[in-house]
């Protein structure tokens, strides 16, 4: 077996492997946003599409080609959440897959490759996307654009793959309409051209073009649904002039960039946050002496590449907020931890052997570390999604014992919902679907409210009262069950 197999072989599995517990999260918060989408016919997304573009409903985000990946596991899996995140952990291994391919075809090294994608494959801040089946956009958008890369270097370096060219403009496309972030790919571009297109005038031109027009198309279809180029994230929320305020952008990089050298909850009190520092300082500071040293072109090429591709896919979070002390919007450093890799990859490729020597012990830890960092990551969202779970299939079951007597098209409100920290119970309106599938019955919408126990028989006889049918559960503390009325 090739060198060059075996390491896309260990990093797939070391991806796969690092995020299994995943499997073992089910669906929550805005998981639950989509399941109206996992069941529509394309013919009726198509009219979903349609009325959106009407103003008849908001559909946000638009997301043509994850919703499309979404309806394919629903067809495969139904409702349940392993399937989801399989598909997850699937994405993202050959995500770190691709990678290595990008890495190798830059650095024409198989050992700086494989160290960047190691890091990028276990990288702690990544579990949101992973884990979250919410988070399939980034995964799908890095997907593509990775795809992209790579045909655009194999049209460029084989004159008889120039079909590749275009191919890889479309592929781009599908990027974007995962992700509407795939737009920062426009800033690394060049560095590809000035790296890899030197003589090759006619084919950098023409996919140039080619990326532009695919973005003019995406643009486009944002603008023909929701009348402006921004499409619904910021035309229907206030505050974008707020946003765009330096002030604030710098504030949110500055906290971006201590997150992603500490990628752990902040709020925690942590000692293995020194050992991150001293890891990644030392990795970073070999990195760049190494950068500064080396006449080799294709050196400077991967450090400056990994430099603005960290800066180019971090800016969307500068706008939206940044991640967060609570590791909250995590899934804006998956993009920009590649950007890491590639500049930590060089750490150990310098003249200094006692240099690569130590900065080789300091990545090895840094990666060991992410490894246990990551799993401390994930384990609270296992143990909230059980107790989801367990209350989700309380109800549900209820509801089944209760079939004969059921109406069709009721209303489902769920009293004093043990809400947490992490705000599990959102999208009430769309939980509903996630329901029907679970007691194969019918819900027209869920409401979850809170009252204080001497209110709600009073309450409820109002309820009964009214020509709408109502299904109602309280949640009872003492037995961590719900009761229906």
């Amino acid at each position: 077996m090739r060198l060059r197999t075996f390491f896309a072989l260990a990093i797939f599995a070391v991806a796969f492997f690092a995020f299994i517990r995943a499997l073992n999260v089910g669906f929550f918060s805005d998981d639950y946003g989509f399941t109206p989408l996992f069941i529509l016919t394309p013919g009726e997304m198509m009219t979903v599409i349609q009325r959106a573009h009407q103003g008849l409903l908001t559909l946000h985000p638009f997301r043509p080609t994850a919703f499309l990946v979404f309806l394919l596991d629903y067809r495969l899996y139904g409702f349940d959440p392993v399937g989801f995140h399989l598909t997850n952990l699937l994405i993202h291994s050959l995500n770190a897959v691709l990678f290595f391919y990008l890495l190798k075809a830059i650095s024409k090294n198989d050992w700086t490759a494989f160290i960047a994608a190691l890091f990028f494959a276990v990288y702690p801040m990544n579990f949101e996307p992973v884990v979250w089946v919410s988070g399939r956009f980034d995964l799908l958008a890095s997907f593509f654009l990775l795809s992209a890369l790579l045909l655009w270097i194999e049209g460029v370096e084989s004159d008889s793959r120039r079909w590749l060219i275009p191919l890889s403009a479309l592929i781009y496309l599908l990027a974007l309409f995962a992700k509407e972030t795939a737009m920062g790919a426009m800033l690394i571009f060049p560095v590809f051209i000035v790296c890899y297109g030197k003589g090759k005038a006619v084919t950098n031109r023409n996919w140039l073009l080619l990326s532009a027009v695919a973005i003019l198309v995406f643009l486009g279809a944002r603008y023909w649904m929701f009348g402006n180029f921004a499409g619904d994230t910021f035309s229907t929320r206030a505050g974008l002039e707020e946003r765009l305020d330096p002030e604030f952008m710098f504030s949110n990089l500055w906290q971006n960039l201590i997150i992603a050298a500490t990628p752990f909850n902040r709020e925690t009190s942590n000692p293995v946050e020194l050992y991150f520092y001293i890891g990644y300082g030392i990795v970073l500071l070999a990195s760049v002496i190494n950068f500064a040293t080396s006449n080799r072109d294709r050196y400077k090429c991967l450090f400056t590449l990994g430099a603005l591709w960290f800066l180019a896919f971090i800016l969307p979070a500068l706008i939206m907020g940044g991640v967060t002390g609570e590791l909250g919007n995590a899934r804006f450093l998956y993009l920009p931890s590649m950007g890491m890799g590639m500049i930590f990859s060089l750490s150990v490729q310098g003249k200094s052997r006692i240099l690569a020597y130590i900065s080789a012990v300091a990545l090895v830890f840094s990666i060991v570390l992410n490894v246990i960092t990551l799993q401390n990551n994930i384990a609270p969202w296992v143990e909230l999604t059980t107790r989801t779970t367990m209350i989700d299939k309380m109800v549900a079951n209820e509801i089944v014992f209760t079939r004969e007597s059921v109406p069709r098209d009721l209303t489902l409100i769920l009293v004093n919902v043990p809400m947490n920290e992490k705000g599990v119970h959102l999208a009430a309106v769309p939980y509903a679907a996630y329901f029907d599938f679970l007691n194969r019955t019918r819900i027209k919408t869920v409401i979850y409210t809170n009252m204080d126990s001497w209110n709600i028989e009073a309450w409820y006889e109002k309820l009964e009262s009214s020509p709408q049918p109502y299904l109602v559960f309280v949640y009872d503390e003492s037995t961590y069950s719900f009761r229906p009325l």
